[in-house]
């Protein structure tokens, strides 16, 4: 076995535990996957780990831990986007939904999606999700900035899908998605972009 394993973030959860996630270098059959991870604030002893293997290269980066009931984890394989709901207490996931952001034509080849922002609403009940998605169109690469919520408000074994902004971005104006920020008082989300000109300088 050859390759690094990779943190990308850590919080502490309502219960005072804390949660990380990232990814992990495994075999040939398996790849790289994600994982999370709940440890002891004491001990730092591992409670539980949970492994995504969806395909031979997965990663997650970003967790929430908004209740005592759920781990919400947003994790990538490809060119789609997920995000598992995680019991707490014994670290098996519940359930997972999925985003497969398009861009607008023309392009010819799409690559890999990575995730830049996940928040999840006071209630714990929404998750909003952005990142960037890179595509190429007569050689020409660029990439493209995606926003998405989830709502686990249903008890329905798939979330729903919704507010979907269109996916922003072509090869004459990149645009890459900086992350996200909720303010629940006012029922807001703000979402920033980096933007370049392609054929013309830098913004």
């Amino acid at each position: 076995v050859a390759g690094d394993d990779v943190t990308r973030q850590i919080v502490v959860g309502q219960d005072g535990f804390l949660y990380l996630v990232g990814s992990t270098a495994g075999s040939a059959l398996h790849g790289t996957d994600g994982f999370a991870m709940k440890l002891a604030p004491t001990t730092g002893k591992k409670v539980w780990e949970n492994f995504i293997n969806s395909a031979l290269t997965d990663g997650a980066y970003f967790v929430n831990a908004p209740d005592l009931v759920a781990v919400n984890v947003g994790w990538s394989s490809g060119s789609v986007a997920s995000v598992d709901q995680i019991n707490m207490s014994t670290g098996q996931m519940s359930r997972r939904v999925s985003y497969n952001p398009i861009p607008a034509s023309p392009y010819n080849s799409i690559g890999p999606t990575t995730i830049t922002g996940m928040a999840t609403s006071t209630l714990g009940k929404s998750v909003y999700m952005t990142g960037t998605i890179s595509a190429s169109n007569a050689g020409q690469a660029f990439d493209a900035a995606w926003l998405v919520k989830f709502n686990f408000s249903s008890r329905s074994a798939t979330p729903r899908i919704e507010n979907v902004t269109g996916v922003e971005g072509s090869f004459t104006q990149s645009k890459r998605s900086s992350g996200i920020a909720l303010d629940n008082s006012r029922s807001n989300v703000y979402w920033i972009r980096d933007i370049s000109e392609t054929f013309l300088s830098h913004l």
